[in-house]
């Protein structure tokens, strides 16, 4: 059976992306704003869940204190993973570029006792997964 794994970035691009190097390995729920996430999060159990921070444009390179206390952020997720102790079995990768972001949602889901990789987004595909059937031709 196909892992389940849950995709959050905003990037229609990388969305394409991912699922061209997963979607043969895992089912996969692919969504763009924290609220959903967190919802699939609530309903769903997933072995691997991938977050990105900035998830609207004005995010882009904002300092970390500004979007700190933002709701569609990946941050808001891991707050929200951690206060409902959501998915404690999933293997956590976060993949954005916002390292400052990154750093505390890595930091948050350690200390929570969940298995949490900082993976740029570019590395996703050297992924290794419990089952590497071939693709489809």
């Amino acid at each position: 059976m196909k892992p389940h794994v849950l995709f959050l970035d905003d990037s229609a691009d990388r969305h394409a992306r991912f699922r061209s190097i997963v979607d043969f390995r895992a089912t996969i729920d692919r969504v763009e704003t924290a609220k959903l996430a967190i919802e699939l999060l609530r309903r769903r159990n997933y072995e691997r869940v991938f977050l990105d921070h900035d998830l609207v444009p004005s995010h882009y390179g904002a300092p970390l204190a500004q979007t700190l206390e933002l709701d569609n952020t990946g941050l808001a997720v891991v707050r929200a993973i951690v206060r409902e102790n959501l998915n404690p079995a999933a293997t956590y990768y976060v993949h954005t570029l916002n390292t400052a972001a990154s750093n505390v949602m890595v930091r948050m889901l350690a200390e929570s006792g969940r298995d949490v990789l900082q993976t740029p987004f570019t590395i996703i595909h050297t992924l290794r997964w419990p089952t590497n059937p071939e693709p489809h031709p």
